[in-house]
């Protein structure tokens, strides 16, 4: 017999049930399973939501016009290994020729796309709260007198001779 759980216990009374029940046990697993790859999934999901919002790793996905751009190059010259390549494009100053456009295309050349800002998923609720009955506080005032600057009759008495008891 399955019990209806209502709100957060929902979750601890199905655990009950497949607990009890013997015949239930791979149910258990296989659903603990399921639970723990949707939450994984989800974790990855949210983490590279993140990361390729606020950072560069979104220029990781032009990688494929990096190798086709290559590929052009090896074309029209069949001698170009893929250091020269590199040197051309990313250690050499920017040089404006006929496949410059193509050039700004690749991985780590611009940065017009990223978008570094981080906006709270939720808009927080202010919180206010008022004091209905006012607290008195008393004071004491408490004088003490600064005895720094005073004469005092008994600083002369270091300067007199020991006396003998």
């Amino acid at each position: 017999m399955v019990k209806k759980h209502r709100g957060k216990k929902c979750l601890n009374g199905l655990l009950e049930n497949l607990n009890s029940n013997k015949n239930m046990q791979p149910v258990k697993i296989l659903f603990l399973i399921i639970f723990t790859e949707l939450k994984k999934i989800t974790a990855i999901f949210f983490f590279t939501v993140y990361l390729f919002s606020t950072t560069e790793a979104h220029q990781l996905l032009k990688l494929p016009v990096f190798f086709e751009h290559f590929a052009e190059h090896k074309e029209e010259n069949k001698q170009l290994s893929f250091s020269e390549f590199f040197k051309i494009h990313y250690l050499n100053a920017p040089v404006k020729d006929k496949d410059y456009d193509r050039d700004m295309q690749l991985p780590f050349k611009s940065a017009a796309d990223c978008i570094a800002s981080i906006s709270p998923a939720f808009v927080p609720v202010l919180m206010q709260f008022a004091v209905n009955d006012p607290i008195e506080i008393c004071t004491v005032k408490i004088f003490f007198l600064n005895d720094r600057f005073l004469i005092s009759a008994y600083l002369s008495n270091i300067w007199q001779p020991p006396k003998y008891c």
